[in-house]
């Protein structure tokens, strides 16, 4: 996807970053590279939001001791992450667990309906709670993790009408993907599997009738314009989440010195960096949606209350999951919740 942020948001990234780290000594001539592959624009919200303030942190955090550098085209697909890192053709990365989902599990706990009030508090609740119930299960055996985080949420984008009730889901034919498919099949809608690259020709022209995607990604796809009405559900119908790690072994040829460093600027600092900066670029594209005439509604709590039960399966099956696992699902979710809310 090739997304688009303003100065403005980029700015909050690098500012935030700055400000987390505090003063820094003047940096010293490198002593070790860390290849960090991404297969994003450089405008994409990964980027500006992820993979360049990580960049920045490192070089500071280490004095220049270690720096991180990005390769001239992307070293794997966006499916082949996993595999590239653990082989040792790139040392870190920034990708999407839909594409691990076999390995892992926990960390869907995020991708669940109705569980991102932000980008920033989803991302936070997160990363604590990976800390607190997933770490010791190490679903990411083979790489160093060093941060989790997610977007704004997918909401519902479309050109038909505006959705009230469930039989308004009827026959809307809904470009999803990830858990959004089992999600909108439930309600009522019938589920269209699109690549990013075709979202705007098959939106513009009528083949499909709404998309489910982080406002973000209505602004990079081009389709404000034929956004009639959103239908914004609390808490999101689902969310995409993605992870950053390092290769193993270069990890472990570090010092301890500069992996503490490289640490405190991953895990939940970096978290909630890459979340606000969704943050940002939703509130955005909600301005350009409303300017465009886009009526945006938020589902009322009564309606709210029927989507949650008809699609509550989707919870009990990951808490099921989660069990398979060692971890109390339920008790991952109460805290989950709870720390999603008050980072928000």
């Amino acid at each position: 996807m090739a997304y688009r942020l303003d100065s403005k948001i980029a700015a909050l990234s690098a500012g935030a970053m700055i400000v987390a780290l505090g003063a820094v000594p003047t940096a010293a001539e490198a002593e070790t590279e860390i290849l960090f592959n991404t297969y994003y624009s450089q405008k994409h919200p990964i980027m500006r939001g992820t993979a360049k303030p990580f960049a920045e942190g490192v070089a500071k955090a280490t004095n220049g001791r270690v720096k991180v550098k990005f390769p001239a085209a992307t070293l794997a697909s966006p499916k082949k992450q996993w595999g590239m890192l653990t082989g040792g053709i790139a040392d870190a990365t920034s990708g999407s667990i839909s594409w691990i989902r076999k390995r892992v599990k926990l960390t869907e706990i995020a991708a669940l309906p109705f569980m991102v009030p932000s980008a920033r508090g989803a991302s936070i609740a997160l990363w604590r709670t990976h800390v607190k119930f997933f770490d010791a299960k190490n679903e990411y055996k083979g790489v160093k993790l060093l941060s989790l985080y997610g977007t704004s949420g997918s909401q519902l984008h479309n050109n038909k009408r505006a959705i009230r009730k469930l039989a308004d889901f009827k026959g809307l034919k809904v470009r999803t993907s990830g858990s959004g498919v089992a999600v909108f099949k439930a309600l009522g809608a019938t589920p269209v599997k699109l690549s990013g690259p075709k979202i705007f020709e098959n939106f513009s022209k009528g083949v499909v009738d709404g998309v489910a995607t982080p406002y973000v990604a209505v602004g990079a796809f081009k389709i404000v314009r034929y956004v009639k009405f959103t239908t914004d559900l609390p808490g999101s119908y689902y969310s995409s989440i993605f992870y950053v790690a390092m290769n193993q072994k270069k990890w472990d040829g570090l010092s301890k010195a500069d992996q503490a460093a490289i640490a405190g600027v991953a895990g939940e600092n970096l978290a909630r960096v890459s979340g606000e900066v969704w943050d940002a670029g939703a509130a955005g594209v909600i301005k350009k949606l409303k300017a465009g005439g886009a009526q945006i509604e938020t589902v009322a709590p009564a309606f709210a209350e029927v989507i949650r039960k008809k699609i509550a399966f989707v919870e009990q099956d990951w808490i099921k999951e989660a069990g398979k696992r060692g971890v109390d699902g339920k008790a991952a979710l109460a805290y989950f919740r709870q720390q999603a809310a008050a980072n928000k």
